[in-house]
């Protein structure tokens, strides 16, 4: 900036003075107060700045914005804290946090193989489990339970085909189930 002094005899000075202008404020971020996000089948999920920023602004403009979790997996169901962080144009730099739920809603892919015979015992009684009729139930985030709606059978049932609903439960709670035939038989003479 050039200065000029006059004086009363109309005599002119003048000096020149150096002002440096700085940007010392950091962005104002705003986030959402939470935002679910939701796993696929295969137990992922990914979200990205704009998962999170609601509105975050700079005056002067902002250059950057990162988080510090891109990426979910089953670990990570319920809340988490995500931290984004903003830098703008003159290098300034703020950080906030919000939760981010991670929710896991896909059921167990239940797979189930029909028996064509279960022999009863010399009691006339046979109790099955559900390993003889699963076949590679799976669940990204893993299966809790599996259970049968009917597993005790008696010579009442020889000779029948019985349909067996297996039920899977996973970890978070997600419950699918699939229906199997079994066959009673009686080997035993008398």
């Amino acid at each position: 900036i050039v200065f000029s002094a006059f004086d009363q005899s109309n005599n002119e000075d003048t000096a020149h003075a150096y002002i440096s202008v700085l940007d010392t404020i950091a962005p104002a971020i705003l986030l959402y107060t939470s935002v679910d996000v939701y796993l696929d089948a295969f137990g992922n999920a990914s979200i990205d700045t704009n998962t999170l920023d609601s509105a975050s602004w700079d005056a002067c403009g902002i250059d950057t914005m990162w988080l510090d979790v891109y990426d979910f997996t089953c670990a990570n169901v319920g809340a988490n804290t995500v931290t984004l962080s903003a830098m703008d144009v003159n290098g300034n730099i703020w950080s906030d946090s919000t939760t981010v739920n991670v929710i896991d809603t896909v059921a167990p892919d239940v797979q189930v193989v029909s028996i064509q015979s279960v022999a009863l015992d010399s009691f006339g009684n046979i109790t099955i489990t559900p390993a003889l009729i699963d076949s590679a139930t799976s669940d990204a985030c893993g299966v809790a339970s599996l259970s049968l709606d009917t597993f005790n059978f008696s010579c009442a049932s020889a000779g029948d085909t019985i349909a067996v609903t297996l039920t899977a439960i996973d970890s978070n709670g997600n419950t699918a189930n699939a229906v199997a035939q079994v066959v009673i038989i009686d080997t035993i003479a008398p």
